[in-house]
């Protein structure tokens, strides 16, 4: 009897020595009984099978990386495939995890304390030169490591070790500026926590929370002012080196050649005197404000004052600086009337520039208190520190400043008939079709300045 197609192939066996093409074959195979009943099966890629069999023996193990310190997984995948190792310069792997001899082993110091009570840290570890800056310490009762930078201005905490103790990050993402202007890195906000090494403890310390930092903390100069003085041991053959801090040097801004602007000329008909209530501050910008008012009354740009007008100060951080205001809504800017003034066309001063050969660009310092004022000073009355003042230069924050300036430094290029310099509020252009043309126009608005 004859057979059908199904049971024909579940009981043949196919070896066949020749293909098609009369070329030999080695391999044998088999079909299965039940091909007709499913569908062809996809077979992946080389490339994409081992990354799935890797990715089984992953969570089976539970072992680290020997290359990263992390949680195990395959080594494409590895965060320190293309990294080099601050210890030894190999690449390929972290310095946490780096087992070479040749890293750099500081000597004992009196600025290097051991905490032998507790483990190893387990995340950033600093480069191998910055070791002697490195002690071991307790962040929130965590070991970690601390590098103590004499060049930071503020503390800074590894973003991996405040999820590993799931410390709460509060505040908004800002950016820190480093040693070249031109280079600056996101923070994902603030956290605080209690820091611990060299037998001391240091409760309720705010630290800026960066990603793949050098180190697990870093302390800079807001917590080395705490103390009287901070010694780094370095075992150097020279002999002991002691920095003297700075004298603080205030800067003395002088009233520019420029004609006083009459900053309330036009006020509304019901202009009445305001005196706003009086604000509470933090112990920190209560102390900001009254170093700020006091570095302006050295510098002669403020006065006392008896004024039936009285503004508040604010404090504005911008990352890590901060910076002192006059909040004049609520009082004269109520009333003032705005001056229409034109600032100048920015096209048309970039075609200016751009047909001369040679230019210079100058910024003003402090360019508003740069200009005098010579009445009207009462409306700009302010609290600080319990007491009321008064500019004597132009401020920042009243409803005329910008137009009332560019008027001043437009008039002050007019009255000393400068040649191809342009002005855009405090940003100066000077040009020239030769280097010789360009020289002297410079000149004239530096003699000028200083008349």
């Amino acid at each position: 009897m004859g057979q059908s197609p199904t049971q024909l192939l579940s009981s043949t066996t196919f070896n066949p020595q020749r293909d098609v093409r009369g070329e030999r074959l080695n391999a044998s195979f088999s079909c299965p009984t039940d091909w007709m009943n499913h569908s062809p099966p996809s077979y992946p890629s080389t490339a994409v099978a081992q990354r799935r069999v890797n990715k089984e023996v992953v969570k089976k193990s539970g072992k680290r990386c020997s290359f990263c310190g992390g949680q195990f997984h395959p080594r494409y995948s590895c965060p320190a495939h293309d990294a080099t190792c601050f210890s030894c310069g190999k690449p390929g792997h972290f310095p946490r995890v780096c087992q070479s001899n040749t890293g750099y082993k500081s000597a004992p110091s009196k600025a290097v304390v051991s905490v032998s009570s507790v483990e190893k840290p387990y995340l950033a570890s600093a480069p191998s030169c910055l070791k002697p800056a490195v002690v071991d310490g307790l962040l929130d009762n965590c070991p970690a490591h601390i590098l103590v930078d004499s060049g930071t201005s503020e503390n800074f905490v590894d973003f991996k070790i405040c999820q590993k103790l799931h410390l709460a990050i509060n505040g908004s993402p800002t950016s820190i500026g480093m040693a070249s202007s031109e280079v600056s890195i996101p923070t994902c906000g603030i956290v605080i926590a209690t820091l611990s090494f060299h037998n001391r403890t240091y409760p309720t310390k705010t630290f800026s929370v960066i990603k793949n930092l050098s180190a697990d903390v870093i302390v800079g100069q807001e917590f080395l002012k705490l103390h009287s003085s901070v010694t780094f041991v370095m075992n150097g053959p020279e002999e002991a080196l002691t920095i003297p801090p700075l004298k603080p040097q205030q800067l003395y801004v002088a009233a520019a050649r420029l004609d006083p602007p009459h900053l309330f000329e036009f006020l509304l008909p019901e202009c009445t005197p305001i005196a706003s209530r009086s604000r509470k501050y933090t112990p920190e910008d209560a102390k900001f404000i009254a170093s700020e008012v006091q570095q302006l009354l050295v510098a002669n740009i403020i006065e006392p004052a008896r004024s039936p007008w009285c503004a508040q100060v604010l404090v504005v951080h911008q990352g890590p600086k901060k910076r002192l205001v006059i909040d004049y809504s609520t009082t004269i800017n109520r009333f003032t009337l705005l001056d229409d003034y034109p600032l100048p066309n920015i096209d048309e001063l970039v075609n200016n520039v751009a047909q001369a050969r040679y230019y210079s660009s100058l910024d003003l310092r402090s360019a508003y208190h740069q200009t005098p004022l010579l009445e009207e000073r009462f409306y700009m009355a302010f609290e600080a520190g319990g007491e009321l003042y008064q500019y004597k230069r132009l401020p920042f924050g009243v409803t005329k400043g910008v137009s009332a300036f560019q008027r001043s430094i437009d008039c002050f290029i007019k009255r000393y008939q400068l040649q191809k310099v342009y002005a855009y509020l405090d940003d100066l252009t000077v040009t020239g079709e030769t280097m010789e043309e360009h020289d002297l126009n410079l000149k004239c608005l530096l003699d000028a300045a200083a008349a």
